[in-house]
């Protein structure tokens, strides 16, 4: 057995400032195997109104994670921004990188020699275009994980919800705007930062030998946000890129594409046994030089034959409909028969956001019974507006007895 009940989970909804929000996970994380080596203000109270706020967490390397032998650390603040139409709106930056690359006393993550800050969350390097004074960059969503200038700030009217899921190999993170459903897309954020396990029995990849794995460390995330969106000479300079690299992109927000560039949906290595430093990001949809495809980010098909493919699925209306895990990982020197397994994905119509599924996979099982444990994983939002397109789900529960499934149907 690969999993027991060691996933811990946390959900909040109704956030109507983003600075609470990072509080209160921060103070979740400290109860759930990660330390808050750096955080201010240290009390939400003295956060003044439009005060920053910033926390800088590390895992504790206990038993409670696998992370003490290749240490990594994770940035997250809110900012108050000031529009130039005179409103104020925040948004939240994010950074996952190797200890090394952070200041635990003053909470600092440094740039490489690109000017990129490490393992920085965002869709910066989208959005450089050349005109004729030379390289331009657009500062609508530059670099940012979560931004809700969409909503111009309303967040009373608009209110974030979060879900975060701890488990020994790895850390979940989402929020997103409630009742946005019919944007195109939808506005959410979320990043996963794992151990790979393996395909066949679901154990992470961890290997204390120095000449065995390299130990890598993977991050994914997802920012759906239509603030994103490329405009004028951007968007036609950034059309031409996406035509000579084969990029899906569309104005007019068809299932078979990305639109206008407002969806980001990335992956790169956090770090290894030997390299203490984030590699260069790439997108996970599309395979491109050193770099597979590790997800379909398009419009997709679910349904399965009705035998045993030896995939998680689910059944619905009749059918049955497939759970996939993000797989074929790899990294600039090796590629590896892993998958990430605190994120599923499937069709955005097989399940509404918000609904839990139960999966047996990894054929776990109660060492002393032999009876079959399933795990549970809850939607978060699509990518497409009036629930199409892609769905992701993350693990909240694990170490469930068939019984107690087959009770409750």
């Amino acid at each position: 057995m690969a999993l027991n009940n060691e996933v811990q989970s946390f959900v909040e909804n109704g956030y109507t400032d983003l600075r609470k929000m990072l509080f209160d996970i921060a103070e979740w994380l400290s109860t759930a195997g990660w330390n808050i080596e750096y955080q201010f203000p240290k009390e939400f109270d003295k956060i003044g109104e439009f005060d920053d706020y910033s926390c800088l967490l590390t895992p504790r390397g206990d038993s409670v994670n696998l992370f003490n032998e290749e240490p990594i650390a994770i940035k997250l603040s809110a900012n108050i921004q000031q529009h130039k139409d005179g409103y104020s709106y925040q948004t939240i930056e994010a950074q996952v990188t190797s200890d090394l690359q952070c200041d635990k006393d003053s909470g600092v993550v440094i740039a490489d020699s690109r000017g990129v800050v490490s393992g920085n969350l965002g869709p910066k390097d989208d959005y450089i275009y050349n005109d004729l004074n030379g390289p331009v960059r657009i500062y609508s969503g530059d670099g940012t994980f979560f931004d809700t200038q969409v909503v111009k700030g309303r967040l009373r009217a608009h209110p974030v919800s979060c879900r975060v899921s701890v488990t020994s190999h790895g850390v979940f993170l989402a929020t997103w705007l409630e009742g946005d459903e019919q944007r195109d897309p939808p506005t959410q954020s979320w990043f996963l930062v794992q151990r790979p396990v393996d395909q066949s029995d679901g154990e992470p990849l961890r290997e204390s030998d120095r000449d065995g794995s390299r130990n890598p460390i993977f991050c994914m995330y997802g920012i759906s946000n239509e603030v994103n969106s490329r405009q004028g000479q951007h968007q036609t300079d950034y059309l031409a890129y996406a035509k000579e690299h084969g990029v899906p992109v569309s104005f007019d927000g068809s299932s078979d594409a990305t639109r206008q560039g407002a969806i980001s949906l990335k992956r790169f290595v956090v770090r290894e046994k030997d390299v203490n430093a984030p590699s260069l990001q790439s997108d996970a949809w599309r395979n491109d030089r050193d770099a597979n495809a590790i997800i379909n980010l398009r419009q997709q098909q679910a349904r399965i034959e009705m035998r045993d493919i030896g995939a998680a699925s689910v059944d619905k209306a009749g059918s049955r409909y497939a759970i996939l895990f993000p797989s074929k990982l790899n990294t600039a020197r090796f590629r590896f028969k892993h998958e990430l397994d605190m994120v599923a994905y499937t069709s955005a119509d097989v399940i509404s956001s918000g609904l839990p599924v139960n999966v047996h996979v990894y054929n776990e099982k109660d060492e002393d019974t032999g009876e079959k444990l399933y795990r549970r994983y809850v939607a978060i939002q699509p990518t497409g507006p009036f629930n199409t397109n892609l769905i992701m789900l993350h693990l909240v529960r694990a170490g469930i007895p068939e019984a107690e499934i087959k009770k409750k149907k």
